[in-house]
């Protein structure tokens, strides 16, 4: 017989709440299955956990991924979509997961239904229109950044020794920084190691590689391996900057 496991869960707000109580999700999945006439191999049971609070664990839900990996059964019920999961990616891809050890997916205010050639049908729509939203997404995010990087602005986080000017919507120069960022610059320059560098400034060595491998520092925008000059102030001038490359290059070839 089929066996298939119940999921629910329910916040602390919702508890109170007629249609969303643990008894009354359980009675909607227990109706479902007995349609069905699948067996329950067992209930796990979240109470009091939000879904969208990634720092609260969800002790059944880990139980319920755990037990379907391991082929326990072959199905999961739920009430909704959002009572197990916390996103649409974090559905898919457990879905996915599940699909691999072919363990089914039942969703009844969604009408997911796995088990049939049709609901398995809507979820690969599902899946397919979810995938191109997000290829849509990133398309279009990629143009944002090109449209950035030929105006010479800033991508991404603000390096090390800048700071967002809201106003005028350009990084500015953070001087207490920037001249610590000079004195990596110049102290690698006049032969120090970097061991000693990053002791000097408290800094990790990854912290100090990124500094001076940089051209950020030298007033350009690196995107997608191209580069070009920024809008933004430089800290150090482009020679001392080339300076530093050369004797990091001459340093790994005496190695």
């Amino acid at each position: 017989m089929f066996k298939v496991a119940k999921y629910i869960r329910v916040s602390s707000r919702e508890q109170a709440l007629e249609g969303w109580s643990v008894d009354a999700q359980n009675s909607k999945l227990d109706a479902y299955i007995k349609i069905k006439g699948w067996e329950v191999y067992d209930t796990y049971i979240d109470a009091g956990k939000t879904a969208g609070d990634l720092s609260k664990p969800r002790p059944d839900y880990e139980r319920l991924y755990k037990d379907a990996i391991q082929k326990k059964f072959q199905g999961v019920a739920i009430v909704r979509l959002d009572r197990a999961f916390r996103n649409s990616r974090q559905a898919l891809n457990t879905l996915a997961d599940f699909n691999k050890v072919n363990v089914q997916f039942v969703s009844l205010i969604e009408t997911i239904d796995t088990t049939t050639p049709h609901g398995y049908l809507f979820f690969t729509l599902i899946v397919a229109f979810a995938q191109f939203e997000r290829d849509l997404a990133i398309s279009r995010l990629q143009g944002v950044l090109e449209e950035k990087f030929e105006r010479g602005i800033l991508i991404g986080k603000m390096p090390f020794g800048y700071k967002w000017n809201k106003k005028e919507k350009k990084p500015l120069i953070d001087e207490n920084k920037a001249q610590i960022v000079k004195n990596i610059f110049n102290d690698t320059l006049n032969g120090k190691l970097y061991k000693e560098i990053c002791r000097n400034y408290k800094i990790p060595i990854k912290s100090y590689y990124n500094i001076i491998k940089n051209k950020t520092y030298a007033g350009y925008v690196v995107f997608n391996n191209q580069e070009r000059r920024g809008i933004h102030q430089e800290i150090i001038s482009e020679e001392t900057f080339n300076k530093v490359q050369e004797l990091l290059k001459s340093r790994r070839n005496k190695k």
